[in-house]
């Protein structure tokens, strides 16, 4: 890992001896990946106990057989599962899948308790999975517009999962606490953020900046619980890995919800038509 969120590896080690050293200044560092992190790494100092003995918790698990389980609902009956390798790290408050690999930041395990977690970890599995049949965009034209409903599907699908931005936590740990309050916030005011999603497509706006406050998950999760309530779980679970089904199949719920609710979302003829453009050139 060379750089994450824009921190170089130094820094992001300088972090955990800081932290495990007790060396930290009384200010807050201005960036907000680093400052998650100088919590993150301050809270397992505090807690060590409790974070040990849940991770061993989570090892003496069938891990493997759960997740598997979990991840199937929101998967095509056909998945080919790869392998799974389990790897608790510090990460401040994330937890990332990469192929076969996952890595869970370790104080999650003791925040979260067991049962979330391991909820967490099919999330990052489900990723892992659709990996393996999700449609790509060679064309670099449409690389933007593509990679900005990849983001929605993906996490959209894999937050029915587990939504990392949902219940508040027991114990007192301020960055998910602060993630819960944004994604909430977010979530309750879609319609808006979804027509700021549309003019990135339009603009080819990068999907980094459009989702700069990880906005995909609550908005990617808006429009699958939409297409599940609309349509099903069978025809959500047939937009997974295809991005520009899981829109327009959006788009198409939120038409019928529009007419019992006011305020809902529709994207543009102007999108749809983008959507077919990108789509003949795959």
């Amino acid at each position: 890992m060379k750089e994450e969120y824009g921190v170089s590896i130094d820094v992001f080690l300088k972090v955990i001896y800081d932290a495990f050293s007790h060396r930290w200044k009384d200010k807050t560092p201005a960036n907000k990946y680093v400052s998650s992190l100088k919590q993150t790494y301050d809270w397992c100092c505090r807690n060590w106990d409790l974070v040990a003995t849940s991770v061993d918790s989570l090892k003496s698990t069938d891990l493997e057989a759960i997740v598997k389980e979990q991840c199937l609902q929101y998967l095509p009956n056909n998945v080919v599962f790869p392998d799974l390798t389990v790897y608790f790290v510090f990460n401040g408050c994330d937890g990332r899948g990469f192929k076969s690999e996952i890595y869970m930041d370790i104080t999650l395990c003791a925040i979260l308790g067991k049962e979330k977690c391991v909820s967490l970890l099919a999330h990052e599995y489900h990723h892992s999975c659709r990996a393996n049949f999700a449609l790509r965009c060679s064309n670099p034209k449409w690389k933007n517009a593509f990679e900005t409903l990849s983001c929605l599907e993906s996490e959209g699908v894999a937050d029915k999962i587990y939504n990392l931005g949902g219940v508040l936590p027991d114990n007192d740990y301020p960055p998910l606490r602060q993630l819960i309050k944004k994604r909430k916030e977010i979530y309750e005011n879609a319609p808006k953020h979804l027509a700021e999603v549309e003019k990135g497509i339009l603009t080819d706006v990068a999907p980094r900046k459009t989702f700069s406050e990880g906005s995909n998950h609550p908005l990617g999760n808006y429009m699958a619980d939409l297409i599940e309530r609309r349509f099903g779980r069978t025809l959500l679970v047939d937009c997974v890995g295809d991005p520009l089904k899981f829109l327009k199949t959006y788009n198409e719920a939120a038409k019928q919800e529009k007419r019992d609710e006011a305020g809902i979302f529709v994207f543009s003829k102007v999108v749809i038509y983008k959507l077919g453009q990108i789509m003949e050139d795959l």
